[in-house]
């Protein structure tokens, strides 16, 4: 069998570089190449090389890398991060100055807020542990920013004119913080919409008739202020936290005094609700 074998040799400056021995086998079979290749020999250990020597070992490196990963030398390097442990990945990213946390929005860390229903103080000690291990919550000011913009025009606030009970008797009228959703029918709506996209809707195997979607509106008092509120009951757990909207909220008493100046501009949402059909 006939065969030949030729060589080439590519040899750039002995110090900085490498040489690149490309052997060749032909035969009548197709052989693939093998390449060798020599690496500089280091006296001086990286840490204490100079910028210099550090920049020709790495140009060293991406010719070595691009060979042996046959022209794909990010791959490679990708591969050999995943073969480090998740203590020796962290130590690498923070020597080498690359951010090692992840980062997490303002729209992202409002979701988690709201998924939670955890008030504002509780966050800030969730943000501090979650810190502790790499994971930064945006911070409140981004969140209260990202609020008012996906809020919009859907949440209005005002001083409104409560009474109050004397310690001598009788009441005073003195203004207080009123917060509401102008548009409940709108909201509950929306809801019915998300629940119903998630497959959440349940009609408790027929004790809801299949042409009915049930509706829970109350108040509570407690805290100094008094919140209405609305559940659907459609859902498997009616009464849960995670079911129950707020959509009225002040900080007085429960007289009927009260209750008439926050929630009169209602009447006819829940009137509209009670005959209004959603599909």
């Amino acid at each position: 069998m006939h065969r030949a074998i030729t060589a080439k040799t590519e040899v750039v400056h002995h110090r900085y570089s490498v040489k690149l021995f490309q052997w060749e086998m032909h035969s009548d079979q197709e052989c693939k190449p093998m390449t060798f290749i020599q690496v500089t020999k280091s006296h001086q250990q990286t840490t204490a090389a100079s910028s210099r020597t550090l920049k020709t070992r790495c140009s060293e490196m991406q010719m070595i890398r691009s060979v042996l990963s046959a022209g794909e030398p990010t791959a490679l390097i990708q591969k050999e991060v995943l073969t480090l442990s998740d203590e020796e990945r962290r130590a690498l990213l923070d020597k080498a100055g690359i951010l090692s946390t992840i980062e997490i929005g303002a729209a992202e860390t409002l979701a988690i807020k709201a998924g939670l229903a955890i008030p504002w103080n509780k966050l800030r000690l969730l943000r501090r542990w979650l810190k502790s291990s790499g994971i930064c919550l945006a911070g409140e000011e981004r969140m209260r920013q990202s609020s008012c913009q996906i809020v919009g025009d859907n949440l209005k606030g005002e001083i409104a004119p409560f009474s109050f009970p004397l310690p001598s008797g009788g009441e005073e009228v003195n203004g207080s913080p009123l917060v509401y959703i102008p548009h409940l029918v709108d909201m509950v709506v929306h809801l019915l919409d998300d629940n119903e996209r998630a497959g959440l809707l349940t009609w408790h195997d027929g004790y809801i008739p299949a042409s009915e979607v049930w509706l829970k509106i109350g108040g509570d008092k407690g805290g100094g202020t008094f919140k209405m509120n609305f559940q659907i009951v459609n859902v498997a757990a009616p009464n849960s936290v995670h079911n129950t909207c707020v959509f009225c909220c002040f900080e007085a008493g429960d007289s009927v005094t009260n209750l008439h100046v926050a929630l009169d501009h209602f009447k006819d949402q829940v009137e509209h609700l009670h005959g209004m059909k959603w599909r």
